[in-house]
């Protein structure tokens, strides 16, 4: 059994996955970012407006639209031509589906999609779950037959997306560190050890670590040490047994014979990012001389 690690060295670890590791990968993916959302620097006179080319976001969504339908169907044949077996695969395809409507519906966004168009953009796509939130279904004080019908509206196994820019996988399957900004009221719902006086909407950095038999959880405020951490539960075991994330690069990459990540999240604007840039210098550029020359301001 994997020893059981402090939380000192979990974050000792994630500050190497996250300086050595990850760090040019991640700073390519804010790159993508930036021309995803237009942010290009034109070099224009000042109070010139810049041109921001809409081929990247086109590209984008339309290989998104073109992998994810709106209404995905699950399809699971059975084992054998035996009716037990077809009759197991039909609840497992109607529990199935059940949890994709569910998911697409809870979530602010879909997952699914949400997954996709990381995988296009970034080159890499993750998703956290399947996780069990008790505080999803109603408390037992609530009457029982209202209990049953809420119980029957909301399912309280949830799955997310996961931003590639908070991720960090062990490079060997090990474990999966995660670290992302959160409410301080959204921590303060979820976990019963979280102790600090923080208004309920402070930013806090929040921090998962995940592996088959540990997991632990912190929060301290943005920019604070290690020993500031405000969410103190101690590592605990990881009663799934598993690591509940899923990930995986575009292919669109290859493996780096000096296991460098970023060689394989390559999204499909990588090949583009110097076109991208030039078509919204050059049509900056000729925005700016027509104001200035044809139409004198």
């Amino acid at each position: 059994m994997e020893k059981k690690p402090t939380p000192e060295e979990i974050n000792s670890i994630f500050d190497k996955l996250r300086g050595t590791v990850y760090s040019q990968m991640h700073s390519d993916m804010q790159e993508k970012l930036d021309i995803y959302h237009g942010r290009i620097d034109c070099a224009v006179p000042k109070d010139f407006p810049e041109y921001v080319p809409p081929t990247a976001p086109e590209k984008v969504q339309g290989a998104v639209f073109q992998l994810i339908t709106d209404n995905p169907v699950v399809e699971i044949e059975p084992q054998d031509d035996t009716g037990i077996a077809r009759s197991s695969s039909d609840i497992e395809r109607e529990f199935s589906q059940y949890c994709l409507e569910q998911w697409a519906l809870w979530n602010d966004q879909d997952p699914v999609k949400e997954t996709a168009f990381n995988l296009m953009l970034y080159g890499m796509g993750a998703m956290k779950g399947p996780l069990y939130i008790s505080t999803l279904w109603p408390s037992d004080d609530v009457e029982k037959k209202e209990r049953r019908l809420l119980q029957r509206q909301r399912l309280p196994i949830v799955v997310h997306a996961i931003d590639p820019m908070n991720f960090y996988p062990d490079p060997s399957g090990r474990f999966v560190i995660e670290c992302y900004k959160r409410y301080a009221g959204d921590i303060r719902a979820e976990h019963k050890y979280f102790d600090s006086e923080a208004d309920d909407y402070d930013v806090l950095d929040f921090l998962e670590y995940w592996s088959h038999n540990w997991r632990y959880f912190e929060a301290r405020a943005v920019a604070a040490e290690v020993g500031d951490a405000v969410l103190k539960g101690g590592v605990q075991p990881n009663i799934y047994g598993f690591i509940p994330y899923a990930w995986s690069y575009s292919g669109w990459g290859k493996s780096s014979p000096d296991g460098k990540p970023e060689e394989k999240a390559v999204g499909i604007l990588d090949h583009i990012i110097s076109s991208l840039k030039a078509e919204a210098r050059v049509k900056s550029a000729m925005e700016a001389h027509i104001r200035m020359n044809i139409f004198g301001r």
